[in-house]
């Protein structure tokens, strides 16, 4: 998949709605940093219609969460490349296509969000194609980025089984969002 060049991006003080098509994400095209949640996820039955995350190819921050979720075409995360701060929490789930996050190997900044009153850093979770050893990878670098292990919930994706608390938080996830 080819992106277009980045170009100078602006900063955004804004909240991108919960994007549930690529027409949605022309929002955030163009834009280096949103003080606010960047959430590509739709809350009910239907899944996200988006089959790429080209829009994103200049955000390099995210002030409150950045969420990609619920979506059945995205098979990678490209276009996330210059994401290299998410304050709030950095959750990755139910993307039944998923099978590659690579694309995150920038990320040096993560900042917890509380999920009833549980504070975690990354969650990935409920990718059925996305095999654990490429979350443990991932995560791995990112501790070593951080300079400490980050709080995570990394489970049902291609390995592990959620206990009972992390199920909760990712059918929380499921049902609301980063809400």
């Amino acid at each position: 998949l080819l992106h277009p060049a980045a170009q100078i991006a602006k900063d955004k003080d804004t909240t991108l709605p919960a994007a549930k098509s690529t027409g949605a994400l022309l929002i955030i095209d163009e834009v280096r940093t949103v003080k606010g949640t960047v959430e590509l996820f739709n809350q009910g039955a239907d899944d996200v219609d988006v089959g790429d995350l080209c829009n994103f190819r200049d955000l390099q921050a995210v002030g409150n969460g950045l969420g990609i979720g619920d979506t059945d075409q995205l098979a990678t995360l490209d276009g996330l490349q210059s994401v290299t701060a998410v304050k709030g929490g950095l959750a990755i789930f139910d993307n039944s296509s998923l099978t590659d996050i690579a694309a995150l190997a920038n990320v040096a900044l993560v900042t917890p969000r509380s999920y009833d009153g549980r504070n975690v850093d990354v969650v990935i979770a409920d990718n059925t194609k996305l095999d654990d050893a490429n979350v443990d990878a991932f995560l791995t670098a990112l501790a070593t980025r951080l300079g400490r292990t980050p709080d995570v919930v990394a489970c049902n994706n291609r390995g592990r089984v959620c206990d009972a608390d992390d199920t909760a938080l990712v059918q929380t996830l499921a049902a609301a969002g980063l809400q």
